[in-house]
């Protein structure tokens, strides 16, 4: 029987339940995802899915600096990020079928989804500000006077304003598609 030695809180029926496996899976996400990302990616990516705990995935990224499979950096905005190393690309290449499919497929997905939300925040602004009957939500794509296109909405409650945020980012290509379509016809 195989020894499970990881928290397993907040972990979901078919996690990662030992620290191996945990390592080997964000692994395998940095080479996945081919770039630098932050911790937080690698958290959301796995904690919000149910396949490893919290605790467990800041533990790894950190655990594999220190045995040199992995490697920080500073990105622009002063955020540390992860990236895979030749030694580390070797590990998850080799133990790559000692995970399962479905959590490798999942696991990289929401990573993917994660890395590119955390881009578009970065290369974009939202800025919302509660007005005397609401909120007022300022949408940007470009950041100052670089901006392509600027959007602003007003909406009564503070969920309105935060599914435009996430709305705005998540949609951010078929909504300027859609704007240029619009008005070049």
């Amino acid at each position: 029987m195989r020894e499970y030695d990881a928290f397993r809180q907040g972990v979901e029926p078919g996690g990662m339940m030992t620290t191996a496996d945990v390592r080997l899976l964000v692994c395998y996400l940095l080479k996945g995802l081919g770039e630098p990302v932050t911790k937080e990616v690698l958290t959301d990516a796995l904690c919000e899915g149910g396949l490893a705990n919290f605790f467990e995935v800041t533990s790894a990224a950190d655990a594999l600096v220190e045995l040199g499979q992995a490697e920080k950096s500073s990105g622009r905005d002063g955020k540390e990020r992860y990236s895979i190393t030749e030694s580390g690309k070797q590990i998850a290449e080799t133990l790559l079928t000692d995970l399962p499919r479905s959590v490798r497929e999942k696991a990289l997905r929401r990573a993917m989804y994660r890395a590119t939300m955390e881009k578009r925040s970065q290369e974009n602004e939202i800025e919302t500000k509660k007005t005397g009957d609401g909120y007022e939500v300022n949408l940007s794509v470009g950041k100052g006077e670089d901006a392509l296109m600027r959007f602003s909405f007003r909406v009564p409650a503070k969920e309105q304003a935060r599914a435009l945020e996430k709305g705005f980012l998540e949609h951010l290509d078929e909504l300027c598609e859609e704007v240029y379509r619009i008005l070049l016809q």
